[in-house]
């Protein structure tokens, strides 16, 4: 597995009395991580036609894996760029990441209300009704409407496993009424933290999965960690922090963490911890 936050420490005499701006920093990034892909990896790829087709779907998956927050049309736009990320990548062109980074954040304002309307009104489980599950067999909302549509049936569904999991636990303890009262409470509180979750994400994090994407389909046992804030960034560029990756997520009030951690010079753990963001990082992977 190569780690590919510890890159970003070639050129710390660089930045040594320089500031970058944002920009340059996800220039810088993807400069290196392409270059290290290239020189390093035991098994080098072409970045070509085959490689960008991969990256355009693994990208897009996994910033909406389930198919909730973009409509058709906005895929349909960024069409012109499967055959063509293998460019952008190589030439640090992040037109295409922008558009989906934008737009996505657009979607998530736009559902937020979505699944909140929905909660807050019973469901009615004498109505039969069918809903997919294999993300892969979805096809995206066309518009709004269609959208919050597939959203009552997912929220539904999601209610129902809850009631089924509380009368198995709870029997007759409770009316089936309040029972659907309960496991609906569960299923907003889990989608409020969800979206407070990417609500505190910034530009660099989903700038990660994007990295990530080029990484995992070049290989998928190489990964980047990106740095978390201007200290750490700093940190690494200097060579002070080799390398350090981890994983965490919010459940509830509690931060878990998993992951890998390198050789860390000049950092005690508990000092090398406080450079890690607040709630997460894999934050695109982490859904209710």
């Amino acid at each position: 597995m190569i780690v590919l936050g510890a890159l970003v420490l070639s050129v710390g005499v660089v930045y040594s009395f320089y500031r970058p701006s944002e920009a340059e920093k996800e220039e810088l990034i993807i400069q290196l991580v392409t270059s290290g892909l290239q020189q390093a990896h035991f098994a080098p790829q072409a970045f070509d036609n085959s490689f960008s087709g991969r990256m355009f779907d693994f990208y897009l998956e996994s910033l909406d894996p389930g198919k909730r927050f973009f409509l058709a049309s906005d895929v349909e736009g960024w069409t012109a760029y499967r055959n063509d990320l293998d460019n952008a990548v190589l030439t640090s062109d992040y037109t295409f990441f922008d558009s989906t980074y934008e737009t996505l954040m657009m979607r998530i304002g736009q559902t937020k209300s979505h699944y909140q309307e929905i909660l807050a009104e019973p469901f009615d489980f004498t109505v039969e009704e069918y809903i997919e599950t294999d993300p892969s067999k979805l096809a995206y909302a066309t518009n709004l409407e269609e959208q919050k549509e597939y959203w009552r049936q997912y929220l539904k569904y999601r209610t129902m496993l809850r009631v089924d999991d509380l009368l198995e636990r709870q029997g007759d303890s409770l009316s089936l009424k309040e029972i659907e009262v309960k496991a609906r409470k569960k299923v907003l509180k889990s989608h409020d933290d969800w979206y407070d979750r990417m609500d505190e994400m910034e530009r660099k994090d989903w700038h990660a999965v994007y990295i990530n994407s080029i990484t995992a389909v070049f290989d998928p046992h190489t990964q980047y960690f990106p740095p978390y804030d201007q200290d750490a960034f700093e940190i690494q560029m200097s060579g002070q922090l080799e390398a350090f990756g981890t994983n965490v997520h919010q459940t509830d009030q509690r931060l878990v963490s998993s992951g890998k951690r390198g050789a860390l010079r000049g950092l005690s753990t508990s000092q090398a911890e406080q450079t890690l963001p607040g709630p997460f990082v894999n934050s695109a992977q982490a859904r209710p």
